[in-house]
Order: structure tokens, then sequence, then C-alpha cells
């Protein structure tokens, strides 16, 4: 007991109090000072050591992007800035020598473009030049954050990659499609800008060129541009859809160009048909500094009274001579393209031995919603297909017909089935309806197009569809929301055959 209460006057006598309380905190500040004052050294040290080692990576990283994009690069230019560009940020000069003597291409650098809420995507592109055009390389992903970046990858980057194409490019809806039209949108700018500073950048009067050759305004959202390669004089095609789909052409314009000295012809011409059974249109000369250009402007204003391959037959010498051979190449570049991709085209997928087919009915406002899946579905147009060339027995009717579907976090009445966070999915595809117009038959759905991530489910299960389905039955194929979606495009196809 007395040595407790000695201790305890030890820690009350005045003698043994804590200095003040300032003199307290200035020497925790002076250890402290001193601490940071050594890390301060040490992180000195340490990025000398470390800094040149990082920017060697780094370097080495962005050297693999340029041989990611083109194998044989060795060195490239200084950056180069783009200014006012909402995707591009810079870009280079990539050589396939150190000296850097031998381009190959040009590499953009993309800006972090943000994909709505799913992360970010910054990309290098490599675009290259075959003559006047554009030549589309591949891409290389500096970054990508995607929350479906998987699906992102191997369903768009890696198609385009494989094969750098305006098909290709085109492709965004495989699932992953916000995302995918990002990198579209910074691939097409790339182009952009390459044409204008550095390949041809002359822009034909395209709707001029609509309103000569097929007396209708032109409907820009509705047409996709497609360089053109492995041609004399063909450049561009100009596809003409009938719908927001974009799938179902009903025309194309070829443009052309010869350029001699100081000779040169544009000349853009409209194209209808298939591959083996072209169907030439009318033709506009959008520039002509040539000495015969009078008659050159007579012969067309003669071509255009009654197009046709036979109407250059009396095109022999001159520049009729020229304009003849840049006519037969963008014949020849239609038809290696397949011709005109016309909806129409396909329905031998599902009506077989029909010998007519009407014009199409098209609708302006056609549409079904499945609240419970968050589905929609569009008509947009429907065609009779006859058994009779005359159009007098009617044998079914095709519909082409659309769903989407983006929802997030659906909501399943299965509580052990599988459910994604995010579902998106865009289909378009025909339905041949015959029969009664209160109980039809189906005779037959084909797929034009399908961006869901159960692409192949769903492929099938159109393609292979048949009356003995039940919409019940899709509960447990994997793409169950999709599928209630299809059912609900039947459904509307269904009324319409009924007139309703």
């Amino acid at each position: 007991m007395e040595e407790t209460k000695q201790n305890e006057n030890k820690l009350a006598s005045p003698e043994k109090q804590s200095k003040p309380e300032w003199q307290h905190w200035l020497a925790v500040g002076g250890i402290l000072c001193a601490i940071g004052g050594v890390s301060a050294l040490a992180l000195t040290a340490l990025n000398l050591v470390t800094g040149p080692i990082i920017k060697r990576n780094n370097d080495q990283k962005q050297l693999a992007g340029y041989r990611a994009i083109y194998a044989n690069c060795q060195a490239v230019s200084d950056p180069v800035a783009i200014d006012n560009n909402a995707n591009l940020a810079e870009y280079y000069q990539a050589y396939s020598d150190e000296g850097k003597t031998q381009l190959i291409g040009y590499i953009y650098n993309s800006k972090t473009i943000a994909v709505k809420s799913y992360g970010n995507i910054h990309a290098m592109v490599g675009i290259s030049s075959e003559g006047d055009n554009p030549v589309l390389g591949k891409v290389y992903l500096v970054e990508d954050s995607l929350s479906y970046k998987n699906t992102f990858e191997t369903g768009y980057v890696e198609p385009y990659n494989a094969n750098p194409s305006d098909e290709t490019l085109a492709a965004v809806k495989c699932g992953a499609t916000y995302g995918a039209t990002a990198l579209n949108e910074i691939i097409t700018a790339a182009r952009d800008h390459f044409t204008a500073n550095f390949g041809d950048s002359f822009q034909e009067p395209l709707a001029d060129d609509a309103k000569t050759i097929w007396g209708e305004d032109l409907q820009q959202d509705l047409v996709k541009e497609t360089y053109l390669s492995d041609h004399t004089y063909a450049r561009k095609a100009y596809r003409f859809f009938e719908d927001e789909t974009m799938i179902g052409e009903w025309g194309q314009l070829i443009t052309t160009k010869y350029s001699q000295g100081s000779d040169s012809i544009r000349m853009t011409i409209g194209f209808k048909g298939t591959e083996t059974n072209v169907v030439w249109g009318k033709m506009a000369i959008t520039q002509a500094s040539v000495s015969d250009a009078d008659a050159l402007n007579a012969f067309v204003e003669t071509y255009n009274a009654a197009p046709g391959e036979s109407a250059f037959d009396s095109a022999t010498s001159g520049s009729l001579a020229i304009l003849k051979d840049m006519a037969l190449d963008a014949k020849a570049a239609f038809a290696a393209a397949g011709g005109l991709q016309s909806t129409e085209r396909n329905f031998n997928q599902i009506e077989k031995d029909y010998a007519a087919v009407s014009d199409p009915v098209v609708y302006s406002d056609k549409t079904l919603k499945n609240d419970s899946y968050g589905a929609k579905a569009t008509a947009y147009r429907s065609w009779s297909v006859y058994s009779d060339a005359e159009k007098t027995t009617e044998k079914a009717k095709i519909f082409k017909m659309r769903v989407q579907m983006d929802v997030d976090n659906p909501v399943s009445s299965d509580p052990h089935a599988y459910v994604p966070e995010h579902i998106e999915s865009d289909t378009v595809y025909l339905i041949a309806l015959s029969g009664e117009v209160t109980a039809p038959t189906v005779d037959g759905m084909y797929v034009l197009s399908d961006s869901s991530g159960r692409h192949q489910v769903i492929t099938d299960y159109i393609n292979g569809f048949d009356n003995s389905k039940a919409e019940d039955g899709v509960v447990g194929t994997d793409a169950t929301y999709s599928l209630k979606g299809i059912w609900t495009g039947l459904k509307l196809a269904k009324s319409l055959y009924a007139g309703e």
C-alpha cells in the first residue's frame, strides 16, 4: 500500500509533469519533418532508378500496340495533335524501318471514350492508303474497362481485326452495341481525318446525284458509304436502305474517277438487281476537266433517256471510251459485292415456288410492347407473294419485323433461373403467314440480323420455327427474354395479317 501511494504521489508531483503542449507538438513536428525529408529523399532516389524503367516499359507497351496494328512497324513519328475532334487525340506516321524512310501507314490514337455507365475504351487505329482510297487497318485497345468486355471484344473487335472492312466495321449489333458503336465512331473518325488530310478529299454532291439518278430526295441517315478497292475507276458505293433497320437495300450508287495528267472525270451511276442480273440506272457527271466535255455531257443525256449497257456501244473514242470503261468497272464492283442486298432476295428462305411479289406495304407506326420482358416489336413492311406471275393467287404474306430489348436488372418469375444484369438485343426477321386470317399458319421465319448475346440460340429457334412450337416452350432455352420478344413480334404480325 505504501509503494502504491508513493507512486501516485510521483505521478502527481509538479516537477514530474509534461512539458507545455506547444513544446510537445513542436517536437512531434520535428520528428515528422525528419521522416518526411528522409522519405522524400528515398522517393527521389527510387524515381531516379525506376523512372527510366517505367518509361521504357510504357514505350514497349506502346510499341507493342503499333506492331499489333502493323506487324512490320519499326518506328513511328512524333505525335501530331488533332484539334476539335470528339474521338481522336493525335496520330503517328508508322514506318517499316528505324530510319523512318518507308511509310507504311498512319496510327490514330483516340481519346478515352466513356460508354454510357458501362466503362471506358481507348483505342489506336491503323489507316493506310490504296491509291486515293483509305484502307482500314486493325485496332488495338489501350483500355477496355467495359462491364461487358468479353462480349465486346469477341463479338466486335476480334471479327473486325480478322478482316478490317466496311462490313465488319458496320456489324455493331453484337450483343455489346454501345461499345461497338463507340469504337465504330473512333475508326470512322480516323478514316475521315485520313481522307480529308492525306487522301482524296473530293466529296460527291450525293443529294444532287440521288435526285438526278433516282428522282428521289436523299435520306442521309439511310445511306451507308463503302470504299471500294481492287478497281481501276470505282471508288465508293453508296447503299440506300428502305428503313432504319439498315437492312434491305433499294438501290446503290457507285462513284468513279478517272485522272490522267490535267484530264479528270468523276461520274456516279446507279444500279439495282443482282450480281447475275444487273439493272442499270442513270448516271451523273460530277466533274469533267476534258477537252470534249460537251460531247461527254451530251452522251450522258442520251444514256439517261434509256439506261443500259448497250447504250455504250457507240462510246468508242475520246472521253466517251473512258466513260464506258468507268461504267463497266462500276458494274463489276456492284456485281463483285453481291449485287443489291434487298429484303426480297431472302423470301425464298421461307416461301418456295412463288412466281411474283407485290410492292411493299409500308407501316409508319405499328408496334407492340411486352412490358413483362422489356421487348418492343415493330413492323416495317409486308409483301404478298403469288403463285402466278399475273398476281391473281396470293400464296402468303411476308412481314419484316424487328424486336429490340435493352433491360437492366430484369426480373425472372423462376427463382432458380440465371438472369443477367443486362439484356440487350436487336433482332430483325421475316415472318411468312398464310391461310385463314383468324388462325394463320406460320410458313416460316428467317433471321436477317441479330445482335443478341444469345445469337445462336435465337437464330436456330427462328430459322427452325414450326407450328408445333408454343410460346411457353421458350422458358429454359437460355434466351427466354429475347424469344418472348420474338413471340411478341409474331403476335403483331398476326394482327396485321388479320387486318387489325
